[in-house]
């Protein structure tokens, strides 16, 4: 069986480093065994951040890219026949035609869930439901803030925030262009990143400040989010998008009693036990079928067309993400 995969041998600029390389499948499979096909995986900015290198855990070179997607089994070795069809979350370096994998290490996707949204299921919406529920206890009514609220984990956060009756701010550049369409997403309030002052924000909350932040670029973004929170609320970075320093907000930690605090999904997710993951992704899985979530996609962009492809579609992509197909 042939397979197609966007390789990169070394660490650096995507578009110097990752190479589509043709290969074969051979050999019989061994018992629980099964080859994977790939349906969908959507391309993300930790993707390019791991293959240029500086994406905190880096795997062992070469290495194919893609760090999430959806596939179907469509092969089996001995006591796994009755898998072929199903369809699971693809094994790491998600832009291969196909993959051989152990049965008992996938994880399991339900039928009547949209392929696309299924493949962008794993990273994205599971942060946003992390940051939403595992932080400090929300009840309806109260207010986060958030910056890069057009990212899929923005997006994610206030579709599923609206859906547990939490008001949410949105920082983002542009707002004129984005606000409309974040506002159908759930969005409680968008306001452009350059123009918002943390001062007035009391004014559009009638003076309840919000209890949690969310940050995901860093300087000087992040100490508006800092400055935007209650007293004895906390800012959660999971995301560093400029990588600029954030000065030390001495003034806030002192007289705000605040928290400020780091989250990173891989980090958490290697600690959980193959069931618990399961049982997490079938919660995001029932927040896409019913509807709460959905990440836009902006296009596709085929395997076997190369990186070149590939790339391009990303550098165009600004609302919504490039899907890699077969």
């Amino acid at each position: 069986m042939k397979c197609l995969s966007l390789v990169y041998g070394s660490f650096g600029k995507p578009a110097e480093v990752l190479k589509l390389e043709e290969g074969d499948l051979s050999g019989a499979l061994a018992a629980g065994e099964v080859v994977v096909g790939l349906v969908a995986s959507p391309v993300h900015p930790s993707d390019m951040g791991m293959i240029s290198g500086t994406y905190g855990k880096l795997p062992t070179l070469p290495a194919v890219g893609g760090r999430e997607g959806l596939g179907r089994i469509v092969d089996a070795g001995a006591s796994a026949g009755d898998l072929i069809g199903k369809l699971v979350k693809f094994p790491f370096g998600a832009w291969r035609s196909v993959a051989v994998a152990r049965a008992s290490d996938l994880f399991f996707v339900p039928d009547g869930v949209d392929v696309y949204q299924a493949s962008m299921a794993f990273i994205n919406p599971l942060t946003a439901w992390m940051l939403l529920n595992s932080i400090r206890e929300l009840k309806p009514g109260d207010w986060i803030i958030q910056n890069a609220a057009n990212s899929a984990v923005g997006v994610a956060v206030m579709q599923i925030a609206g859906a547990m009756g939490i008001r949410t701010i949105n920082l983002v550049r542009n707002a004129a262009a984005r606000s409309e369409r974040l506002m159908a997403s759930g969005a409680t309030a968008v306001f452009d990143e350059d123009a918002f002052d943390p001062k007035a924000l009391g004014d559009h909350t009638d003076g309840n400040l919000p209890l949690l932040g969310f940050n995901s670029i860093g300087g000087d973004s992040a100490m508006k989010i800092i400055k935007s929170v209650a007293r004895g609320g906390e800012v959660v970075t999971f995301g560093g998008m400029v990588g600029d320093r954030v000065r030390f907000p001495t003034r806030e930690l002192i007289f705000k009693d605040l928290r400020l605090r780091g989250f990173w999904l891989d980090g958490w997710a290697s600690a959980q036990s193959h069931c618990k993951m399961q049982a997490m992704y079938a919660i995001v899985f029932d927040l896409i079928r019913r509807g709460t979530v959905r990440i836009p996609v902006h296009s596709t962009a085929r395997l076997s067309d190369g990186p070149a492809a590939l790339i391009s579609a990303y550098e165009a992509s600004k609302d919504g993400k490039v899907i890699v197909v077969q």
